[in-house]
């Protein structure tokens, strides 16, 4: 009678197939790890995360207060001049205030 009420001799109490290892897993480790080990992990990789751009900003932040000091001494009077002919070239040194004084 009490193989009637779903008692077939089958693994489990009323089960035909027997539960899946996930749900017996070591309550002690995750993906199967250590959980001291899965903390440390992903300590690290959160340390790693935030460091790597405070790194980056402080070196950018570095290099930019820096005084920027060019090797030879730039020709500005060739430039201002190129300017110049330039404009009067295209007549837009006679219509500003340097070309009416």
């Amino acid at each position: 009678m009490s193989d009637l009420q779903g008692n077939s001799g089958a693994v489990g109490a009323g089960r035909t197939t027997a539960a899946p290892d996930v749900l017996n897993s070591d309550p002690d480790k995750i993906l199967g790890v250590p959980v001291w080990v899965f903390a440390a992990v992903v300590g690290l990789l959160c340390l790693l995360l935030m460091m790597t751009p405070l790194c980056i900003w402080l070196r950018r932040m570095a290099n930019l207060s820096k005084n920027y000091v060019p090797s030879e001494q730039p020709d500005v009077d060739g430039f201002v001049r190129e300017v110049v002919l330039k404009a009067e070239a295209c007549g837009t040194l006679n219509v500003s205030r340097i070309g009416r004084t």
